[in-house]
């Protein structure tokens, strides 16, 4: 009866607006939801509660005012684009014209508030998140769901039960589902993944699946002696000698992640650069501009001294490096025609050079040199907190390297 005297008023040049607790049939049939208001009580934890951003709480308008510019969520909005970053405010989004503000901002400032905003966590997260909603899409495809946003309770629950079934552990499924919080978040919608019933889904997880103790032994110091020297039979050229002997002289008295030392998945955030490298005095000077737990790359400088051994020296084999590498900016492990070094490459380099060693690969990998490096200064006799300093350590995560 309403829609038919809204079709007479606006046949007779007259506008009328539905009230914000109306819903039509179309809009049921096509989002499966009611509003809060006309819906009979939802079931307990997996009932519905509401498909759309029009349909929240109270405490939820249906409208957004973006400056002076009213914004309508469009309940269909891809979150994430074709170029792979996600959709703030968008073309997909209906917008009642009260003045230009909103075209000023597609024009001029949306792709900057974007970017500033993905600039705000870290690459290698931010892939983490996108791979995240990959898969929450995959999901919604398997099972024959619409792509509406906000996302549906229930939805939520079955996908983070879904990927349990996947015996994905619980630090990956907690990345995703964060990872949706800070795309709903980003796009203006609520953010279910801090339900009460969500967090304890979670938490379930946690107990039922307890993390798995680290296995991965550490490189010492004998050991590593015993891997440069295998170098010699795996490395094709003299430069790629150079290359790894300095790579993981540098990695194990450094105490350096991997990712600070080589590109992962053409990542450089934290990648060490040629120009981050001075020898000083007989010693090597390595400025670390940012890190994992330096992410607004306040930076550090880390003094590395001489070995008496010249073998795995890192000053030694870091300065005869640089003597063979070509003179162009960017990482400072790079292959001889500038491209720099992978991830792959190293472990794979030092997965052979550790079984032509003759010893057992399989529980060795990257993270074993900075294992190795902190077992070595605590059976030294160095003091925690130094230890700390020197592995940029900022807990007492330090701990678990330390295998006596």
């Amino acid at each position: 009866m309403l829609r038919r005297t809204a079709r007479k008023r606006k046949a007779k040049g007259q506008e009328i607006a539905l009230p914000r607790n109306a819903t039509t049939r179309a809009e049921i049939l096509t989002t499966g939801y009611q509003t809060q208001t006309s819906m009979s009580r939802p079931s307990l934890l997996l009932g519905p509660t509401s498909a759309t951003a029009s349909q929240q709480s109270t405490a939820s308008a249906d409208t957004h005012t973006v400056s002076s510019h009213t914004y309508i969520p469009d309940n269909n909005i891809p979150m994430q684009n074709a170029d792979g970053s996600f959709q703030m405010f968008g073309p997909n989004s209906r917008y009642l014209p009260c003045s230009n503000s909103t075209r000023i901002y597609d024009c001029h400032f949306r792709p900057l508030v974007t970017s500033l905003i993905e600039s705000s966590i870290a690459p290698s997260t931010l892939q983490i998140y996108q791979r995240g909603q990959a898969l929450f899409y995959e999901f919604r495809s398997l099972y024959g769901l619409m792509n509406t946003w906000p996302i549906p309770l229930c939805e939520l629950l079955s996908f983070i039960a879904y990927l349990f079934k996947k015996e994905l552990s619980h630090s990956t499924i907690n990345c995703y589902v964060t990872g949706l919080g800070f795309f709903s978040k980003a796009n203006n919608y609520e953010d279910v993944t801090q339900k009460f019933v969500v967090r304890k889904l979670l938490e379930g997880i946690k107990r039922s699946r307890p993390k798995k103790n680290d296995l991965r032994l550490p490189i010492t110091r004998d050991m590593l002696k015993s891997i440069i020297f295998s170098l010699a039979c795996v490395c094709k050229t003299r430069y790629e000698l150079s290359l790894f002997k300095a790579a993981f002289s540098l990695a194990f008295h450094g105490l350096f992640r991997v990712g600070e030392l080589v590109v992962t998945n053409s990542l450089q955030g934290h990648t060490l650069q040629i120009s981050d490298i001075h020898i000083v005095s007989g010693l090597l000077q390595v400025c670390i501009t940012s890190s994992k737990t330096d992410q607004l790359g306040k930076g550090s400088n880390i003094w590395i001294y001489p070995q008496s051994d010249l073998n795995i020296c890192p000053v030694n084999l870091v300065s005869e490096f640089i003597k063979l590498r070509p003179p162009v900016l960017g990482p400072l492990f790079c292959h001889f025609d500038g491209s720099p070094l992978s991830r792959y490459q190293f472990v794979t380099l030092l997965k052979n050079a550790i079984d032509l060693s003759g010893i057992d690969k399989t529980r060795y990998s990257s993270h074993s040199f900075r294992i190795g490096a902190a077992t070595t200064l605590s059976m030294d006799g160095v003091s925690d907190s130094e230890i700390m300093r020197l592995g940029r350590w900022s807990s007492n995560a330090y701990k678990g390297y330390i295998r006596i």
